[in-house]
Parts: structure tokens; C-alpha cells; sequence
């Protein structure tokens, strides 16, 4: 009961989160403009890739050790990791000559603690807590403001950078206070960076996967193109949150019954999950397709040119929330490095097909690129888990 509990809070919350997601680029794109939304877009991509790397890998490992050793690294965990990104922020700055970037990038800070505190509140299945604080004060406190800088100034990409602070140090504070108990000594063993940063390097390479096509686009076409691919692109993600839901409060369970030894429960909730996920999603990805003008035209007529863009996403996103919670069984159940090759490989794929793709076919080719890739790195990881899963149960009975 309380696992259907938590699920059920962790879909209210990502359902929530996700439609934030789609009404802010909304929002701005009608206040701010296209070019704005495109910029913003494009410097908050270059963060996101860095962010994984900057905190060390650490928000899996809070996940990993939590269960097996209580808080003794949690402390140790988040001055390692703001430490590291506050360097590489400084370093940034100094280096960029991108002068909208050189004000967004103390982002890079925030967005690796909040990651962090996520993964604290996972691990203690906070999970409507941890939504609140995002949803109402962190996004909530951005979208008012940037609204009421609009009406007090004249609309500009500085006032939209200065809004997304004000939310992120609001929403730093809370967490802060709400998880001060978690925070208990500074212990550190090598065996946290041993395990952490191989996933660090693995969720880079994710996230380079997931934003290397908007850089590309902005790169070598503009950065409006980034805003036309990006909102089609949100809206095909939505069948991912059903996957999400399940990976709010997965990563935990995972890591408890591993080192418990139950196998066997571990892979019949795997397969259980993923008979739930499979369904869900085509249907989903149906309507999306079916209704994809209608969906397109809320933002406005420009946008109807990514139709092609949301289907060719949305297809990738049917094959990611079909396998299920995979790289978080690989990585959970202590095989970090698996989750490094794999994801090495999908991001080369994604690469090469950028390179190729957008010259000719512009956002489009954008789009077959990351369909093709995002199913080539959650294929890669299916057999992974099937792996690791028959080997761990048949270990049982030697």
C-alpha cells in the first residue's frame, strides 16, 4: 500500500512538473519571444550537460550507500560535489566569451544541490515533499517573476536569467532547512568516488545525448531552430512520465533488495513494472500523434513546422519507457561501468547522426538522430539487466 502510495504521489508531482515544463517555454515564447526562449535554451542545455559531471556522480551514489550505510556520507556527498561545481562554474565564467552564459552559469551550483537533495528525498520517500518545494517555490517562484519583470521592464533574456535565480536560491533554502537532519559529520571513503564516478561520466554522456541536439542545431543552423525543435521535443517526452514516476521512488528499492538478496522479488517487480509501462506509453504516444497539429498550434502556428520532429521523439520515447527502470537496475545493483560502455555507445550513434543528419535535414534529421540513439541506449541496457539479473538469481542456488 505505501508503494502504491508513493506512486501515486510521485505521478500527481511529475505530471505537475511536466506540464511546468511545457507551459513555461509557453509563457515565454509569448512575453519574451522565440529568440529569447531559444538562447535560454541553448545556454541551459551547455549547463545541463556539465551538471552531471560537476557533482561527481554523487546523487546515485546517495541513492546506492543511504540504504546500506544510513546518512554517513551524505554530508561529504554535497561539499564534494558544490565544491566541485562551484570550480568548474569559476572556470567557465572566466573562459566563456558567451555573455548570456557567464550570468547563467552559477546556475550550475544550484541545479547539482537540488539534484542532490532529490536524491535524499527518494531515499527517504519524501516524495510530495520534494515535488512541492520544486513545483510551488522553485518553477512557481520562476514563472512569476519572469511574468512580473515582464510587466515592470521591458522583456529581456537578463530579466529571464534573474527570475530563474530567485526560484533556485528560494528552493535551495528549503531543502536546506527541511533535510538539515540528513547532514550528520564529514566521513569520507574512496569507495563513493569509486562507485560514483563512472555513473558521473555515464549521466554525461546522457545528458550530452539528450542535449547535443539542440547544441548542434543552435550550432549550425540558429538559435530560433533551437526554440522550434525544443517545444516539440517536450511535448513527445510526455510518455517518459510514466517511467519517471516509477524511477522517483525505484532507485531505492532497487538498491535495498539487491543487498538484501531478493532477486527474485527485484526481478519480478521489474517485469511487473515494465507490463504496466509498455501499455501506457503506446497508448499515450498514440493520441500525441494523432492530435500532434492541435498540440503544436497551442503555441502558435510557428511551431507546426516540428510535427515531423514530434513524432519521430515520441517513437524514442515509447522504446525508453518500454524497457523500463534499466540503467537504474544496472547501476543500483553496483555495475557502474556497464552503465559507462552503454551509454558511451549510444551517444557516439547520436553524434555521428547529428553530424550527418542536421546539415541536410535540419531539425528533423535532429530528431532521427535521437529517436534512433535513445532506443539503441535503452536496448543496450534491457539486455544488461537481463544479464546481471540471471546471474544474481542462479547465484542463489550454489
Amino acid at each position: 500500500m505505501k508503494i502504491k502510495k508513493k506512486l501515486f504521489e510521485s505521478f500527481i508531482g511529475n505530471f505537475i512538473a511536466l506540464f511546468i515544463n511545457l507551459i513555461f517555454p509557453l509563457i515565454v515564447t509569448k512575453i519574451y519571444g522565440a529568440e529569447t526562449l531559444g538562447v535560454y535554451t541553448y545556454n541551459l542545455s551547455l549547463i545541463t550537460i556539465v551538471l552531471c559531471f560537476a557533482i561527481l556522480g554523487l546523487n546515485s551514489g546517495i541513492m546506492y550507500f543511504v540504504p546500506r550505510n544510513g546518512k554517513k556520507y551524505v554530508l561529504s556527498s554535497f561539499v564534494l560535489a558544490g565544491s566541485f561545481s562551484t570550480i568548474i562554474s569559476l572556470i567557465w565564467i572566466c573562459i566563456t566569451k558567451n555573455s548570456s552564459l557567464k550570468l547563467m552559469l552559477p546556475l550550475l551550483i544550484f541545479m547539482g544541490i537540488e539534484t542532490l537533495f532529490f536524491s535524499l528525498y527518494r531515499v527517504n520517500q519524501q516524495i510530495k515533499e520534494y515535488f512541492f518545494t520544486n513545483i510551488v517555490i522553485n518553477n512557481g517562484i520562476k514563472i512569476l517573476f519572469a511574468y512580473i519583470f515582464s510587466v515592470l521592464f521591458k522583456p529581456s533574456l537578463n530579466l529571464l536569467i534573474l527570475a530563474t535565480f530567485i526560484g533556485s536560491i528560494c528552493s535551495f533554502v528549503t531543502y536546506s532547512i527541511k533535510q538539515r537532519k540528513m547532514f550528520n559529520g564529514f566521513n569520507f571513503n574512496k569507495e563513493i568516488l569509486k562507485y560514483s564516478v563512472p555513473l558521473s561520466i555515464g549521466s554525461v554522456m546522457m545528458i550530452i545525448m539528450m542535449q547535443i541536439d539542440k547544441i548542434m542545431i543552435g550550432s549550425i543552423i540558429d538559435k530560433t531552430s533551437v526554440a522550434l525543435y525544443s517545444v516539440p521535443c517536450s511535448i513527445a517526452n510526455f510518455p517518459s512520465i510514466f517511467l519517471t514516476v516509477l524511477n522517483t521512488i525505484f532507485p531505492p528499492i532497487i538498491s535495498k533488495l539487491y543487498h538484501e538478496k531478493k532477486y527474485i522479488k527485484l526481478r519480478d517487480v521489474y517485469h511487473k513494472s515494465i507490463k504496466y509501462l509498455i501499455t501506457i506509453s503506446i497508448t499515450t504516444v498514440l493520441g500525441i500523434i494523432i492530435f500532434r497539429n492541435s498540440l503544436l498550434n497551442l503555441y502558435g502556428s510557428f511551431y507546426l513546422q516540428g510535427a515531423a520532429v514530434l513524432v519521430m521523439v515520441s517513437i524514442g520515447q515509447v522504446v525508453n519507457a518500454s524497457v523500463g527502470s534499466v540503467w537504474y537496475i544496472v547501476s543500483m545493483t553496483g555495475y557502474p561501468r556497464l552503465t559507462l560502455i552503454g551509454k558511451s555507445i549510444a551517444l557516439t550513434v547520436n553524434i555521428i547522426l547529428n553530424s550527418i543528419l542536421i546539415p541536410i535535414y535540419g531539425i528533423n534529421g535532429a530528431a532521427f538522430a535521437t529517436m534512433m540513439s535513445t532506443s539503441i541506449n535503452n536496448i543496450i541496457g534491457f539486455f544488461f539487466v537481463r544479464k546481471i539479473l540471471r546471474t544474481s538469481i542462479n547465484s542463489l542456488n550454489k
